[in-house]
C-alpha cells in the first residue's frame, strides 16, 4: 500500500472586477493645500507555491502635513484566487517612529501568525498560532 499524503484542497477562483497590472493614484488635499498621495496596485504573484493577488498600497503625507505630521505607509495584501486572505504586511513611519508587522494566514489549517517590530528593536514577537475561523469563512 502507498502512503496517504494529504489533499490540497480545490480552489475556486471568484470572479474580480479588477485585472493584473492596474494601479490607482491619489492626491489628498485639504483647504486647497497638497496633504498626501496615495497609490494602489493590483498583480498576480505566487506565495507559499500558491497563486494570489498581491495588493500593494504606498501613502505618505505631502507639503505643509509633513511640517506637521510626518506619516508613510507600506501595506501588502495577498488573497488566494477564492478571495482567502494568505498573508498582509505593513511598514510604517509615525513621526521618528518606524513600525513593522507581518501577519501570516493558513486557511487549511485556521492559523494566523503575527509578528511585530518597532524602531529596528523586535519589541513583541508573536508566533503564536490560534483558532481563528471567522478570517476563513
Amino acid at each position: 500500500t502507498e502512503p496517504l499524503t494529504p489533499s490540497k484542497p480545490q480552489i475556486i477562483a471568484k470572479e474580480v472586477p479588477w485585472k493584473s497590472g492596474e494601479s490607482l493614484r491619489y492626491q489628498v488635499s485639504a483647504i486647497g493645500l497638497d496633504a498626501a498621495e496615495i497609490n494602489l496596485q493590483v498583480s498576480k504573484k505566487d506565495l507559499r507555491g500558491e497563486k494570489a493577488w498581491h495588493f500593494s498600497v504606498k501613502g505618505k503625507t505631502t507639503g505643509f502635513t509633513t511640517k506637521v505630521f510626518y506619516y508613510d505607509l507600506k501595506a501588502e495584501s495577498f488573497l488566494r484566487e477564492d478571495l482567502k486572505s494568505l498573508q498582509l504586511q505593513t511598514a510604517s513611519f509615525e513621526g521618528d517612529t518606524q513600525k513593522q508587522s507581518l501577519e501570516q494566514y493558513f486557511p487549511e489549517q485556521s492559523k494566523y501568525y503575527v509578528y511585530k517590530k518597532k524602531n529596528q528593536v523586535v519589541e513583541k514577537e508573536e508566533t503564536k498560532a490560534f483558532e481563528y475561523p471567522a478570517l476563513y469563512s
